[in-house]
């Protein structure tokens, strides 16, 4: 179609075509008609790129920021150098609190030093004391009675020490936790839809089919158990022009031709637009409920404040090229698939939403206005 004519049909239609619109408009021709008639349910008279764009809006980008595998093997000299990567991007952290004064390393505590700062990952805990360790030596710590600060193995801290009677006494702790930030939001409305796959297998999709008739959606489904035959059929009833990404705590799980859609590892850190979302299997949290004696909201803001989600070795017995449960991203919203509760959290401008195992619950957030919905199958 002509220029000319693609403004002769416009204007034949009640609608003046803006510059800005001529291009998207010659660029999509095979769409004038139903853009035409959807233009018609609208008041509009004058048509621009941004009338157009609300009306057929972009398929949404999506950046993956970080995907990390597990080694398949790894020596002592691996798991050395995963610890001191963990140490040094959290002490870049922990440095910038100014509570921490007379910050020094463990070799230069000498015999004169009375109240000092340390950077330093627990290495061992018992009842009363905890044992420490930088990257130029070790120190025991004695921990004063009915302190409380849920810590564990393998996790880096900024400790403050006072020395009494040749023994040195944990002060105060401090954790590399999030500061408050100013929300983040999509320019364009875009719906995320976050679908444990097992949801797929057990329940009817029809109130959530109804939910989702239109563009610009974005549905992210989480694989545990489940084999891909089991939910392929109910997969085929969602709309295709509708982007899908598949997550696995498992990286053997599936291969992504076997998908057929893009498949990744999670916990797993993703961009869209300017805002940030991390993935995070929630059977990690029961894990450290059980270690801390804590509910599973309360261990889960206890891990958030550490900036790392999975800080015990133990837990895992895994090492990636990098740490996958360390937050030196600044996640915007976190969802926690699996746990043991449904429950939502705002912490300092972030969202936190968890799908409970048992309940028959999809998460939707628009992301242009941060609104959170639940959407119950039946």
């Amino acid at each position: 179609m002509e220029k000319s004519q693609l403004i002769k049909k416009f204007l034949s239609e009640g609608f003046q075509l803006d510059s800005s619109a001529i291009d998207f408009l010659l660029k999509n021709s095979e769409k004038i008609n139903e853009i035409i008639n959807k233009l018609k349910q609208t008041n509009t008279l004058v048509v621009t790129l941004d009338v157009l764009k609300n009306i057929f809006p972009e398929k949404t980008k999506i950046e993956v920021l970080k995907e990390y595998k597990p080694k398949k093997s790894f020596t002592i000299e691996d798991l050395t150098e995963f610890f001191l990567n963990r140490y040094y991007q959290i002490k870049e952290f922990l440095s910038k609190r100014i509570e921490l004064v007379n910050l020094i390393s463990i070799k230069k505590i000498t015999t004169k030093t009375t109240k000092f700062s340390i950077i330093a990952m627990v290495k061992k805990i018992s009842p009363n004391k905890i044992f420490v360790e930088d990257n130029t030596g070790s120190l025991e710590l004695s921990l004063k009675e009915g302190d409380k600060f849920y810590l564990t193995e393998d996790e880096v801290l900024g400790i403050v020490v006072r020395k009494q009677n040749e023994e040195f006494y944990v002060e105060n702790i401090y954790f590399p936790d999030f500061s408050l930030k100013k929300p983040s939001y999509t320019s364009n409305e875009i719906n995320c839809f976050f679908i444990p796959a097992v949801r797929l297998r057990e329940f009817s999709l029809k109130n959530f089919l109804d939910d989702i008739r239109k563009d610009n959606n974005v549905f992210f489904v989480f694989i545990d158990n489940e084999k891909l035959s089991e939910i392929k059929g109910k997969l085929e009833n969602l709309p295709k022009e509708n982007t899908f990404l598949f997550f696995s705590p498992d990286s053997e799980s599936f291969s992504r031709n076997e998908v057929g859609f893009e498949a990744y590892y999670y916990p797993c850190a993703i961009k869209i637009d300017n805002l940030i979302l991390f993935f995070y299997p929630g059977y990690f949290l029961e894990n450290y409920s059980k270690y801390w004696n804590l509910t599973e909201e309360q261990t889960f803001l206890n891990l958030i404040k550490k900036r790392h989600l999975n800080p015990n070795f133990k837990f895992s017995k895994k090492i990636f090229q990098e740490d996958p449960f360390l937050l030196n991203l600044d996640p915007d919203i976190i969802y926690v698939n699996n746990s043991n509760q449904t429950n939502e959290i705002n912490y300092k401008s972030r969202t936190f939403i968890f799908t409970g195992k048992a309940d028959p619950i999809i998460y939707k957030i628009n992301l242009k206005t941060r609104e959170k919905f639940k959407i119950t199958l039946v």
